[in-house]
Order: C-alpha cells, then sequence, then structure tokens
C-alpha cells in the first residue's frame, strides 16, 4: 500500500523535483524560466502601449473588480448607505457610477505604475549591457 499517494501534492513535489532537475541540466533555473516567460508576455503587451495598456487593462477590467472592493469598503464605512441607495433609483446609479469611476481611477493609476516597473524589468532582462 503507497501511503505517500494519499498526500496531498506529493506527486506534484515530485514532478517539480524531476523538473528543476532537467533544467539544470541545461544550466537553467525556474527564475530563468520565469524572466523567459515574462519577457515574451511583456513584448507582447508593450506592443500595444502604456495609454491603451493602463486604460482598457487598468481602467477597464481592474477598475471593475476595483468597483466591487471599493463598494465594500463603503458599506463598512457608511453604515447608513442602504437607505439612501433604497430611496431613490438615481442614489444607487450615481453609486454604481461613483464606485466604477473611483474604481476605474485606481485601476488606470496602479497600471500606470506598473508599466513604468515592467518596462525597468524587461529592459535589465534584455538589454546585454544593463
Amino acid at each position: 500500500m503507497d501511503i505517500i499517494g494519499f498526500i496531498p501534492g506529493y506527486y506534484r513535489y515530485k514532478d517539480q523535483l524531476e523538473y528543476e532537475k532537467k533544467l539544470k541540466r541545461k544550466g537553467l533555473t525556474t527564475t530563468d524560466i520565469e524572466n523567459m516567460k515574462f519577457v515574451k508576455d511583456w513584448d507582447h503587451i508593450r506592443k500595444r502601449g502604456p495609454i491603451r495598456y493602463s486604460l482598457i487593462d487598468g481602467g477597464i477590467f481592474f477598475g471593475f473588480a476595483m468597483c466591487f472592493l471599493i463598494s465594500i469598503i463603503i458599506a463598512f464605512v457608511k453604515h447608513d448607505l442602504m437607505a439612501y441607495i433604497s430611496t431613490d433609483p438615481s442614489n444607487m446609479f450615481n453609486f454604481i457610477g461613483y464606485t466604477y469611476l473611483s474604481g476605474a481611477l485606481v485601476g488606470i493609476i496602479i497600471y500606470r505604475i506598473l508599466w513604468a516597473r515592467n518596462e525597468q524589468k524587461f529592459v535589465r532582462l534584455t538589454d546585454p549591457l544593463h
């Protein structure tokens, strides 16, 4: 009976060790593979430019996720929020609009900062003189 087979993650751990041994034979590490994947992915993303990256990925997609987070934070801070929203439908639409706009603004700012950081990392990994 294979008692170790019942331990979750044991075989994934063995596979990871095998993978690392194969990489070591080629003179690579997992960090090298992650860096190669980053360079490939970032090269594709950077072709769109910083404005499209910040507006679309940061403002629209990340901003949508931030909208929910901001709504939850406001619900904890402002205790009479549900009473305010339920009094008039326009209050509800205003609340949704303001939270989405604030989420989009936060997303744009975060993704603009990420652009600069990822650009520096890309240059560091691709420039042989850096």
